[in-house]
């Protein structure tokens, strides 16, 4: 028992003495004479600058940018990095290769894509009076307004951007967008529209359309804030976007009476294929055609399929279910757009 256990302690002795071997510093091992004591290569997307400062213990270091939107120049220990404006939304990166003739280094370069927010999507201007309004711009580059209807002036400065708009006396709605630009060309742009609802977009209209038999139609409707007006008996609920002057249907809206059938809007897709008991959404842009004339065709999809018609479908009862779904339309409207003349 005394033989086996001395035995025991001298195999560990010896595993012992192989570990520490295995410990000791590979002494064919190569140490590169470059190092980098700090960098600072992390970029915004505006031109910037950065260094690069390094340790060399075999010789003067060169340096290769692998990118043309990067460059970099070496002076004694350090090395002065310079990026262009990134003009995308997409982040870049590239490296950059230091060499002494002895060894070579590479070290990463990366610089972000555009991130800019203006506080709202669209403006709107509820009123013909002048008008100014101010809107928050956060972005990590610098823009200025290059473009703008010539009724609104506009321009950038500390984060913002700056609106002043012009007393409308058209007599009707107006839209247009400005547009603001970096350094490197990178565009966006935001809508304004200006509109006093009631005396500028309110009141009567031509719907135009085709009939089921393919055939030009109209009718003269009447339009609210919250209505569509189009005949004694049918009535379009809608919804009004200030922002962008878009006038909002959706399928699934009650419409009235026909025959003691109750009439409900749905949407025509194209090879019998219609919007089933959903409310969907789409719209009409209100906009002037160059003779000055109102035209706002209503557009939208559902799905990948464009909306094609208007359906007034026939239910038994004031409820679009399956239940009481009739199977058939009262009428079908094709490209319905509104009209007014200038």
């Amino acid at each position: 028992m005394k033989k086996i256990f001395g035995l025991m302690l001298m195999a560990a002795g010896l595993f012992s003495l192989a570990s520490c071997d295995d410990d000791q510093d590979n002494p064919y091992a190569h140490v590169n004479t470059i190092s980098i004591v700090k960098s600072d290569l992390d970029f915004t997307a505006r031109g910037e600058n950065g260094s690069i400062h390094f340790l060399s213990t075999s010789g003067s270091v060169s340096v290769k940018s692998n990118a043309a939107w990067c460059t970099a120049t070496v002076a004694g220990d350090s090395i002065a990095v310079a990026v262009t404006e990134n003009n995308t939304l997409n982040g870049r990166s590239t490296t950059l290769v230091l060499s002494n003739g002895v060894d070579t280094l590479q070290v990463p370069v990366t610089q972000r894509g555009i991130v800019s927010q203006l506080e709202v999507d669209a403006i709107p201007v509820k009123t013909d009076d002048a008008y100014s309004v101010k809107y928050a711009l956060n972005s990590n580059v610098d823009f200025s307004v290059v473009s703008a209807p010539e009724w609104l002036t506009a321009n950038i400065a500390n984060d913002t951007l700056n609106v002043e708009v012009t007393a409308n006396t058209t007599g009707s709605f107006r839209t247009g967008y400005i547009v603001y630009q970096t350094a490197s060309q990178y565009k966006d742009s935001v809508q304004v529209f200006q509109a006093d609802f009631n005396k500028d977009v309110a009141g009567a209209y031509v719907l135009q359309y085709k009939n089921a038999q393919g055939r030009d139609a109209k009718l003269n409707v009447t339009l609210s804030a919250t209505s569509l007006k189009l005949t004694s008996n049918w009535t379009l609920p809608i919804e009004f976007d200030a922002s962008t002057g878009a006038i909002i249907v959706k399928s699934a809206s009650y419409i009235g009476m026909l025959s003691g059938n109750y009439i409900y809007m749905a949407y025509g897709l194209g090879n019998n294929l219609w919007s089933s008991y959903n409310a969907i959404e789409s719209s009409a842009l209100l906009s002037h055609d160059e003779a000055g004339n109102v035209v706002a065709p209503f557009k939208g999809k559902v799905s990948d399929y464009d909306i094609q018609s208007w359906i007034f479908r026939k239910f038994s009862k004031q409820a679009m279910t399956e239940a009481n779904d009739m199977g058939s339309a009262a009428q079908t409207w094709y490209a319905p757009t509104l009209f007014r003349a200038k």
